[in-house]
């Protein structure tokens, strides 16, 4: 009788401690943001796939800064704006296309330093077309996709010596468009050009190149990736959607960056022009209404006639921290979704910008971009974010 109650204890005993155990699982929380799926294939590239965008929204707060309200004598209109570049808490780069000229903005005294004007000589712009950060140095660096000219300047605006990037030795005789500069000295550029598969056929545009230039400007190794083809009948109509075919690339110290329109994604590269990651986010199928496809084009003018989805990129971003801001396209009146994707490819946050403000920086955790005035003018703006 002893025995059988020993083993009766026994069998409690076990009982308990696997009911333990499955507790003990069921209560574990679990990871979050893990991807649904990662996969490396033979080639060494790293595809994160993900089931559902981040979980974790930073709230917007501001702006805590707009241009058209700096307390100073000194106008500060600003026309055609092509980029802003956050400095500081407090100051700004920012192009202009109307004259296409450089201004130091500072958000307290107004206008401190200006660079250019319309024109092709040393300090002149036709059209300013990049604006970024020098890997190596402390200065900017300035594109100007007219002249196919690259323009190094320092903090203060003073120009130094300009690269023009050589020819492709693509056979086409193209000057890339630079996009951005390596920690070793090196430039990545980019070129596509339209041309005809045969005689009296419709035009096509060739995939995009990316091209690594040397410090000097002259051609290194490139990288030839398809970012959604199109083509054009010999009448010059887009056949297929333009939103397919444009690019956001942005130019970290030790990676290259892409994305295009057609897929909410993120492609990444080694400075030696190897893909070394994917980072693939859920893709949205939306549906433009009728009533919206007017002020849809108005605003976006690669949005065709006859398109009635929304591409899924609107923008790619790097910020200061080294993480990407990948941008959706959103309809009018409607707040635009960024994700942030931290350095090692996992989307950790959701920031949701108010509607009609464009942003094109992110630095020193504050968002900078443009929106408009009371009057509709055009005006840099500075949003904060923070945790929910």
């Amino acid at each position: 009788m002893r025995e059988l109650t020993r083993g009766r204890r026994r069998a409690v005993t076990a009982t308990a401690l696997i009911g333990c155990c499955v507790l003990g699982v069921a209560c574990q929380k679990p990871a979050p943001d893990r991807p649904a799926r990662t996969v490396r294939d033979s080639s060494g590239v790293q595809v994160m796939e993900y089931s559902d965008a981040a979980q974790a929204r930073w709230n917007v707060a501001g702006p805590l800064w707009e241009s058209h309200r700096i307390p100073s004598a000194e106008a500060v209109a600003l026309h055609g704006i092509t980029a802003v570049l956050g400095v500081d808490s407090g100051t700004a780069l920012v192009a202009e296309s109307q004259p296409a000229r450089l201004v130091f903005l500072d958000f307290r005294r107004g206008r401190i330093r200006q660079l250019g004007g319309s024109g092709g000589g040393p300090g002149e712009f036709l059209a300013i077309t990049w604006v970024g950060r020098q890997h190596v140095g402390d200065g900017f660096l300035i594109f100007d996709g007219r002249q196919k000219r690259l323009s190094p300047i320092g903090q203060d605006l003073s120009l130094r010596e300009s690269i023009v990037p050589a020819r492709v030795a693509s056979g086409t005789g193209a000057i890339p468009d630079i996009r951005g500069q390596l920690a070793d000295g090196r430039y990545v550029a980019s070129s596509a050009l339209l041309a005809r598969r045969s005689a009296g056929s419709s035009l096509v545009r060739q995939p995009l190149r990316l091209q690594l230039l040397e410090p000097d400007g002259t051609a290194g190794d490139s990288i030839t990736t398809v970012l959604g083809d199109e083509a054009l009948d010999v009448g010059g109509v887009v056949m297929r959607p333009g939103f397919l075919k444009r690019s956001s690339i942005v130019v970290a110290p030790d990676a290259i960056h892409v994305a295009d329109a057609s897929a909410y994604e993120v492609r990444s590269y080694t400075p030696e022009g190897r893909l070394a990651r994917i980072v693939r986010l859920p893709a949205r199928n939306l549906v433009v209404p009728d009533s919206a496809l007017v002020r849809v084009r108005e605003l976006d003018a690669s949005i065709l006639p006859n398109t009635v989805h929304l591409p899924e990129v609107s923008g790619l971003l790097l910020d200061d921290s080294g993480r990407l801001w990948l941008g959706r396209h959103a309809l009018p009146d409607s707040p635009t979704e960024w994700t942030v994707i931290d350095t090692a490819g996992m989307p950790s946050a959701t920031v949701a910008v108010p509607p009609g403000f464009r942003l094109m920086s992110v630095w020193n955790g504050l968002l900078f971009g443009v929106g408009r005035g009371p009057l509709g003018e055009e005006t840099v703006q500075i949003f904060g974010h923070e945790w929910k």
